[in-house]
């Protein structure tokens, strides 16, 4: 379905991917690496009484947010210049964002959520397995 406009809300999935991706690639991972220390620091304490001070080591996890972010903006960046180029990965991301929350991210999941809602639009869909 070569030379059918794209549906507004691929347009809008790329655009919400390449901020969120942006956001996430400056901010996100030190929210997430802050998330990450302070809970794994106070849950840690909380378990072991405070002998066992390893909890915060956690948050050296939450740094992998940034390179997530950046495939966030690089996949949103695709989607709106080519979305024929994006389509396999418009699929798989959500679930990639959904699962960020075990690095302590809090904007990617907000991202997968969106991305689940958007994809599973008929009109998409239809426009996904068109191109």
């Amino acid at each position: 379905m070569r030379g059918q406009p794209t549906p507004d809300a691929v347009r809008t999935l790329g655009l919400v991917n390449l901020v969120g991706g942006l956001a996430n690639a400056t901010l996100g991972g030190l929210l997430a690496s802050t998330v990450l220390s302070f809970g794994g620091a106070v849950c840690t304490g909380m378990c072991t009484m405070g002998f066992c001070p390893f909890g915060g080591v956690l948050g050296v996890f939450g740094f992998l947010v940034m390179p997530l972010g950046l495939v966030e903006a690089a996949i949103g960046l695709a989607t709106l210049v080519s979305p024929e180029s994006a389509r396999p990965l418009l699929r798989l991301l959500p679930y990639t964002q959904l699962a960020a929350i075990l690095l302590g991210d809090v904007i990617s999941p907000i991202l997968g959520m969106v991305g689940l809602a958007l994809t599973r639009d008929p009109e998409v869909t239809a426009y996904l397995e068109g191109i």
